[in-house]
């Protein structure tokens, strides 16, 4: 005879749940409609310091658990019970960072009995995270900095031996050389004050020294003439920029003018478009940046993902470089055209540069 397998009960499935609960390393809860705890899991206790026991039938401002952010805690579960709806959060417990989340327990007639929350330490992540930020923000400013050389490089050698040069060569044509000597000359000197020029301009555009002395709008604004010229790019320039935000501290303002260096590169090198706007503003206590062009829009473009394309680095460069001083970068894109825009809080922007 064959023996007969057990089949398991609602007992059996219990105490499995329980093991899994007691041994899982996020923390586990479940709270009544009240926010009273029914049940917590023994890594909520040994976090908190409190017997498993203590929790039940008090609510989180009750145990009065110094390590929570009890009110956002709180209004995230009244949230949860409002809507039906599970809630995703983050909050700090002491000097650790969890992601939470609040997940309704509905009945049999769609009501929220109540919730269960499950929160997992991603102290590591987010530590990694701020590393990363920290480099990224070295790399930009190191980045800058070579600009900044290289251009002074330049202008202040380069550029100065060029000049010594064509004025030899202006002296050799007034020496009455031979014709065909004469025409060579002139040929080096044209190719002289050429390359002056290429110099210069190359120099201007590594880091351009108006943005020291005439600030972000004076840069702007000789940027985007230039740009019309090169590129054949009709480029308009519109600006209400007061003098708050021409004391942006001077990184700040070099951020803004990369941004708009990169955001027409890209529209010359992909949207086709031959019409493009730059507009800055203040706003209540912002600054906004936005650079628009009517062209064929963003490839790959998704609306919040931006599939791997030619767009990738720039605008990960244009997003790295507000999220160090405190701003954020939105785009909107469709087959009519592309809009970015840059918004920096100036108080922010002026605290995090002092």
């Amino acid at each position: 005879m064959f023996s007969e397998e057990k089949e398991p009960n609602v007992k059996d499935y219990e105490k499995e749940f329980s093991i899994l609960l007691e041994n899982s390393p996020d923390l586990i809860s479940q709270l009544d409609r009240d926010l009273r705890f029914t049940f917590v899991s023994q890594s909520v206790a040994l976090l908190v310091g409190t017997p498993a026991a203590d929790f039940v039938g008090k609510t989180p401002h009750d145990l009065g658990i110094k390590l929570h952010d009890t009110i956002g805690f709180e209004e995230s579960c009244k949230r949860v019970f409002e809507t039906a709806e599970r809630v995703d959060e983050q909050f700090v417990y002491g000097d650790r960072w969890y992601d939470v989340r609040i997940i309704p327990e509905i009945d049999m007639q769609g009501h929220v009995e109540g919730l269960m929350c499950i929160d997992r330490d991603i102290t590591d992540r987010k530590n990694i995270e701020r590393d990363l930020r920290s480099l990224s923000a070295r790399l930009l400013e190191i980045r800058d900095e070579e600009r900044k050389r290289i251009s002074r490089e330049l202008h202040d050698s380069t550029a100065q031996n060029l000049f010594a040069l064509d004025i030899s060569l202006a002296q050799l044509i007034q020496s009455e050389p031979s014709p065909e000597l004469k025409e060579k000359l002139a040929e080096c000197k044209t190719l002289c004050e050429q390359s002056r020029k290429e110099i210069r301009t190359l120099s201007y555009l590594l880091h351009p020294p108006m943005l020291d002395k005439g600030g972000l709008v004076s840069a702007i604004k000789w940027y985007t003439e230039g740009f019309s010229q090169r590129c054949g790019i009709k480029i308009g320039f519109q600006t209400t920029a007061g003098p708050q935000g021409a004391a942006l501290p001077l990184e700040v303002q070099t951020d803004l003018f990369r941004i708009v260096q990169e955001a027409l590169a890209n529209i010359h090198r992909h949207s086709g478009s031959r019409v493009a706007i730059v507009r800055l503003e203040e706003k209540m206590d912002n600054v906004i940046l936005q650079i628009r062009d009517w062209g064929s829009g963003i490839q790959h473009w998704t609306g919040k993902i931006m599939l791997p394309g030619p767009f990738g680095v720039g605008i990960a460069g244009m997003r790295e470089r507000l999220t160090q001083i405190g701003g954020r970068l939105e785009i909107e894109s469709s087959k009519y055209g592309t809009t970015i825009t840059a918004t920096v809080p100036l108080r922010e922007a002026n605290r995090d540069m002092a």
